[in-house]
């Protein structure tokens, strides 16, 4: 399996470069942010269709279509807090 389930942080698959991270965004933020819209019936859609983790590369069209940044939609690693180079 390629992935990790890590609360969200982007982890590198298999033989990716380092500009191609797949992120782990869980559903349930998905559909909040849709019901947040009004878009119950996409919100309907996601709960449906989509597996509870998903994968920002492999669902990358359909987050686009939904005008979803995956970058938003993931909670921040405690441990990459921002620390200035």
């Amino acid at each position: 399996m390629p992935l990790e389930t890590t609360g969200g942080r982007a982890l590198p698959l298999a033989g990716e470069t380092k500009r191609e991270r797949a992120m782990i965004i869980s559903k349930s933020v998905v559909v909040a942010v849709l019901r947040e819209r009004g878009q119950e019936d996409r919100a309907a859609f996601v709960e449906k269709e989509l597996p509870d983790q998903i994968e920002s590369t492999r669902h990358s069209g359909l987050l686009a279509m939904l005008h979803l940044d995956p970058v938003e939609l993931v909670d921040p690693s405690p441990s990459s807090s921002s620390s200035s180079a």
